[in-house]
């Protein structure tokens, strides 16, 4: 009796973990065409790209995933769609940041822009990578980005982690 409950169980966990995996690799796409547009906008081969917010998150109604539920149970914005994706990279698919890696020619170093952040042989997005991804070079874009993450993500990091 045991080996059947640990089969079910197994089933049931191991089809919630695809079911996420799938949510979440659309959602990853979804983040890597944001990265991708950004910096063709940065480097001048713009023409035929769309504003970043115009590219449209996944879209989940049907989805049964954990994380689907969590995005539409939270009612999550694009920003903070964004914000939840750069934070999960590092564990769940970390090269999707390596685009921001690329260095600055003129200074041997990464673009200090694009706001990546180096830890124990890791990279993590910063508020400035998500103002790059945002605003790009836009200053009132940028500041209004700031503005945001102090007064709505700030507080519900205050609350969440006493």
């Amino acid at each position: 009796m045991q080996n059947n409950i640990y089969s079910i169980y197994s089933q049931t966990s191991s089809s919630r973990a695809e079911d996420n995996a799938r949510s979440l690799s659309y959602e990853f796409a979804w983040c890597e065409q944001v990265i991708e547009t950004r910096l063709r906008q940065y480097a001048g081969q713009d023409d035929d790209c769309p504003p970043i917010r115009d590219i449209t998150p996944p879209v989940h109604h049907r989805d049964d995933s954990e994380f689907a539920c969590f995005v539409r149970q939270h009612q999550l914005n694009f920003i903070e769609r964004l914000i939840l994706i750069l934070a999960l990279a590092p564990a769940i698919k970390p090269r999707m940041l390596d685009p921001l890696l690329q260095p600055n020619e003129a200074l041997n170093r990464p673009y200090t822009e694009f706001g990546c952040c180096f830890e124990d042989d890791g990279v993590f997005a910063s508020g400035e990578t998500l103002a790059f991804l945002l605003s790009g070079d836009e200053l009132d874009g940028r500041f209004q980005v700031q503005h945001y993450l102090l007064v709505t993500i700030q507080p519900a990091l205050n609350y969440l982690l006493p």
